[in-house]
């Protein structure tokens, strides 16, 4: 909770994720194996990350499969962030 105060001042009271204010209250966003808090989400962003195992390959993934579905140019640079993140 000490830590919680500060990021909200640093957030705006807005998910780190997408930017949003939240009518439930944001949730700290924490890294398991350090116990380090990295910031705030909404409910909605902190149950996506923990479904995803917090595993960025799998984010891009899932990025890249809605961006084939819709059909789009960002397919690619999806793609492309995931051939980044990977030489990481």
């Amino acid at each position: 909770a000490a830590q919680h105060r500060p990021r909200r001042g640093e957030q705006d009271g807005d998910c780190a994720i997408v930017r949003q204010s939240s009518r439930r209250a944001l949730c700290d966003d924490h890294c398991h194996a350090t116990q380090r808090v990295r910031g705030l989400l909404c409910d909605k962003c902190n149950t996506a990350l923990g479904l995803l195992a917090e595993d960025v390959g799998r984010i891009l993934a899932a990025v890249a499969y809605l961006a084939r579905a819709r059909g789009s140019a960002t397919a690619r640079a999806a793609a492309q962030a995931r051939g980044q993140a990977a030489l990481r």
